[in-house]
């Protein structure tokens, strides 16, 4: 895979999503053809369900979905199917790797993804046998694609606190070592994810202070890139962080767009490098409260 620059989001594939609120705000529904053009890699979610997981749009018929993938692929963007989340309890057993690898290929032929972006969390990270079974179904989906000399894209997406060393979340990275591309780590600080430095003798979470927020990025990155701090390495030109986007949907973890200003300026002068940054959910980046719109502030504020 070329090393390009990564903006990544992920659109909601749910019914009535516009429809739900969050501390007043709500989403903005927009076909994928609508996704503001700053978003290089897109992640329809989501791929589940009981049994073996699968994937259908909700609002377009298989034609109309594969005609506006298609037209995002011919402009040069990327768009993965978002493999788990936060709401699917996918539970696989031994001897289901093949099912599933034909399952994904299925899907891609059908849709004409890129890739595929595995985001399991809490309970699906060990549930049945998933720790062997994804792993083992994507690498015979990339091999697959790689003898027919296609790119399958492999992106993962831990939070922050899934890559301490020791993490049940680690066997995915070293099962799935050389056929990753991308990993999108997740900043979330709800679940005990704050940083210790020695350096500052301070722990660093997400508060509302820009300065803090900036320091917490920044250490966050080099802790990974150099596998430090009791973190797993991971190599900088596959890591991509991802960010907490809008203030009313991120529960409290909004990061200030000033300060991303900030951590990306340090990163260079002190020779730091990331493939890019996400955002959490598309839909409400171009959602509201109550008027006006958010209008992706925080797609403008990784520019």
């Amino acid at each position: 895979m070329e090393h390009k620059e990564v903006r990544m989001g992920y659109w909601n594939n749910i019914p009535n999503l516009h429809e739900q609120k969050y501390r007043n705000s709500s989403s903005v529904k927009k076909d994928l053809i609508e996704v503001p053009s700053e978003y290089t890699v897109i992640v329809v979610s989501y791929m589940g369900g009981e049994g073996i997981p699968t994937f259908v749009p909700f609002d377009k018929s298989d034609k109309e979905f594969r005609e506006q993938v298609d037209h995002l692929t011919l402009k040069g963007r990327q768009v993965l199917l978002d493999l788990g989340g936060a709401q699917e309890n996918i539970e696989l057993q031994a001897g289901q790797e093949g099912t599933l690898a034909k399952e994904i290929m299925r899907l891609v032929d059908i849709y004409g993804f890129s890739g595929i972006c595995l985001n399991l969390e809490q309970y699906t990270i060990e549930a049945g046998d998933n720790q062997t079974v994804i792993p083992a179904a994507l690498k015979m989906v990339k091999d697959h694609y790689r003898n027919e000399g296609q790119d399958f894209l492999i992106a993962l997406a831990p939070k922050f606190s899934y890559l301490r060393e020791g993490s049940n979340y680690l066997p995915y990275l070293s099962s799935l070592e050389g056929y990753y591309d991308l990993v999108c780590t997740q900043v979330n600080t709800r679940n005990g994810d704050g940083l210790w430095i020695d350096e500052l003798s301070k722990l660093l979470t997400l508060t509302n202070d820009e300065e803090t927020q900036g320091d917490y990025i920044y250490y966050m990155l080099e802790s990974l890139i150099n596998g430090e701090r009791g973190y797993t390495r991971i190599s900088h030109d596959k890591l991509v962080v991802g960010l907490p986007d809008i203030n009313d949907h991120s529960q409290g973890n909004f990061i200030h767009p000033s300060a991303v200003f900030k951590v990306a300026k340090r990163l260079q002068q002190n020779g730091i490098f990331i493939r890019g940054f996400s955002t959490s959910s598309i839909d409400w980046d171009a959602g509201s409260l109550d008027k006006p719109s958010y209008f992706y502030e925080s797609t403008s504020a990784n520019e």
